[in-house]
């Protein structure tokens, strides 16, 4: 707790007293609200819940008990038992117990004769009952002396029965009725309180007679299902009773009518779901309300403790070296914070006073080194310029000798590829002027070609002559030997051998005929090649002309291309004796400027001591500065 500071125990004593009256506050509302609930369920919910469900079933009974009354009082009924029971009234008691039975959704409408046990319903007579085992429930319900009765039975299936009978005690009157309880049981089973509560009935001994869960019915007593139920308490025959067991509460109501209690069970996690809920935003009103008054005291306690840390800021500053001397601690406020700051203002005044005049002699130091240091700077800055130029003029010279050494070469070079251009161009002249005498010669030939296939086709002209006198011939030999054949057959026998020599001769004329006609054929086809090939060598002996005019052409080009190779030959050489001088000149240019660079490089690490030397003065008054400078004056 010492080891806090003064707003964090301000905030921690506000926080407690804040978290404690709170938490008594909601811990006392918790209990009024789960007290104020546990009545209402008591005196409110829970009783017009399950006296919903008791009304339901007296309703029901108390309609059954109406009908057996009217049934037994029946003035029509009476008399025909008086008169002796014919079979005209018969039929009309066993239409009305029908007509009773159909309209008011009965199993069973039933008349019984108390003096003669004789037993009807709307089927008509049964039988007369006898005291034995089976039909023992009527005497002894005519001998209890009680008017009305109901009770239940349960088949075998698991639906269950409800019985009501009624007799007159000073007459002779008695009627009963069964009704289908399952429509009861569906409605129990249907009805839900909150979200999983439920309701059924038990008699009262406690055993269960209607249940969602029909392995229940007739089988579990209700000291069975809860272990540490109070029956006395909600087994005395009074409209509601109320009483919480493990996690559910249980509640009942009597039924008056059948003897039976209504049974409601509900989960207490439903029924104080409310209250969990309100509780829930209690807690969270509360956080809220913590951290609104945390933040409250947070404010407070800066408010409170904020001249003593301005205080403590200007002690710090001061103590580590930036201390702002002319600052002034307010000396209003509380009395022990006034006179706390008057002492702190006074002190501060005294050593402001010592401060400004040494400030004053640093600032005086600092003013004449940084005046030597500019200089020196300058003087440096200077001479580097003049060194960092004198050496861009060395390697530019430099590279300017290289540069006309590399142009002398290829002035060199260039003068002797001109000279070898020279001779190839010779000889590319001698290698045209032969292939213009070769294309001249050339053109010749194909002139004399040319007049041999003329001369040729003119020839095939001539043999195209003869194969048609041949032709000719070859049909005059034909037309002789049909002649001749005619002749033979008129003959007869005697010409016979001159007509076989007929036949020969006219197929020799034929087969003449026929290699006249291939001959003419391949001679026009001579005739075509012969002078596609007059064209083509007309073609070849025109582009051999143009050729020969190029090569003229190109002859008279390359001479002009000797003259200005020549030419080039001879600046060639002028350049690359120019060049060669002023690489000398260069060369020498170079020497002075290597001279002046070492100059220069001496002189700027010189003005580089100087500035070494202004440096450390002022440093040295930058520091004096500096610590004059921690405290402002």
């Amino acid at each position: 707790m010492r080891s806090l500071s003064i707003k964090n125990r301000l905030i921690l004593t506000i926080l407690l007293a804040v978290i404690v009256s709170t938490s008594v506050i909601a811990f006392v509302a918790q209990m009024k609200s789960r007290d104020q609930l546990l009545n209402r369920l008591e005196n409110s919910e829970l009783p017009n819940l399950v006296q919903r469900v008791e009304e339901a079933v007296n309703g029901e009974i108390s309609q059954m008990k109406a009908l057996t009354k009217a049934i037994a009082s029946n003035a029509f009924i009476a008399s025909w038992v008086d008169n002796g029971e014919d079979a005209a009234g018969e039929k009309m008691l066993v239409k009305y117990l029908g007509d009773v039975a159909k309209a008011n959704g009965l199993s069973n409408a039933s008349y019984i004769d108390l003096n003669t046990a004789k037993y009807w319903n709307q089927e008509g007579f049964l039988r007369q009952l006898q005291n034995n085992d089976h039909d023992s429930w009527f005497f002894k319900f005519k001998q209890s002396g009680i008017e009305e009765s109901a009770s239940s039975y349960t088949n075998s299936d698991g639906s269950i029965d409800i019985f009501v009978n009624y007799q007159q005690v000073n007459g002779r009157g008695s009627s009963g009725v069964s009704k289908s309880f399952d429509e009861i049981a569906k409605f129990l089973t249907n009805f839900k309180i909150e979200q999983s509560g439920f309701v059924y009935l038990a008699d009262q001994d406690g055993l269960v007679k209607v249940h969602r869960n029909r392995d229940y019915a007739e089988k579990k007593n209700i000291q069975d299902i809860y272990a540490n139920i109070d029956k006395d308490k909600l087994f005395n025959k009074q409209n509601f009773a109320f009483q919480e067991v493990g996690d559910f509460v249980i509640s009942t109501s009597y039924i008056n009518s059948l003897g039976w209690y209504v049974i409601a069970e509900v989960p207490k996690s439903e029924l104080y779901a409310g209250l969990d809920e309100s509780r829930n935003y209690m807690l969270m009103m509360f956080v809220i309300v913590t951290i609104l008054f945390v933040l409250i005291s947070i404010v407070i306690g800066n408010r409170l403790v904020l001249p003593i840390k301005e205080m403590a800021v200007t002690f710090r500053e001061l103590g580590e070296g930036e201390g702002d001397l002319t600052y002034k601690i307010n000396e209003n406020g509380a009395f022990e914070i006034s006179e706390l700051a008057k002492g702190f203002n006074a002190f501060v005044a005294n050593i402001r006073t010592v401060v400004q005049d040494v400030k004053s002699t640093s600032t005086d130091i600092k003013n004449a080194s940084e005046n030597v240091y500019q200089d020196a700077n300058a003087s440096k800055v200077s001479l580097d310029k003049q060194r960092d130029e004198a050496h861009q003029v060395s390697v530019a010279i430099n590279e300017m000798g290289s540069t006309i050494a590399e142009i002398a070469n290829n002035a060199g070079v260039a003068a002797q590829t001109t000279n070898e251009a020279t001779n190839m161009t010779a000889q590319a002249q001698i290698v045209v002027n032969e292939s213009t005498a070769t294309i001249s010669h050339m053109a010749d030939d194909m002139e004399s070609v040319t007049s041999s296939i003329e001369n040729l086709a003119k020839r095939s002209d001539s043999i195209s002559g003869i194969l048609d006198v041949i032709r000719g011939l070859s049909d005059q030999t034909n037309l002789l030997a049909l002649n001749a054949a005619i002749e033979a057959a008129r003959a007869g026998e005697h010409g016979q051998g001159f007509s076989v020599v007929a036949d020969e001769v006219r197929n020799l004329a034929k087969k003449t005929n026929e290699s006249t006609d291939e001959i003419h054929k391949m001679i026009s086809e001579l005739q075509d090649g012969s002078k596609m090939a007059v064209d083509s060598v007309h073609k070849s002996r025109e582009q051999a002309i143009l050729g020969l005019k190029a090569t003229h052409k190109t002859n008279e080009v390359l001479s002009e291309i000797v003259i200005n190779v020549q030419h080039i030959s001879d600046l060639n050489m002028q350049i690359a004796t120019a060049t060669e001088e002023q690489s000398a000149v260069i060369n020498e240019i170079n020497i002075h400027v290597v001279n002046i660079s070492d100059s220069t490089e001496q002189s700027a690490q010189a003005s580089q001591n100087i500035e070494s030397s202004t440096d450390s003065l002022k440093c040295m008054a930058s520091s004096l500065d500096d610590l004059v400078k921690r405290f402002k004056s």
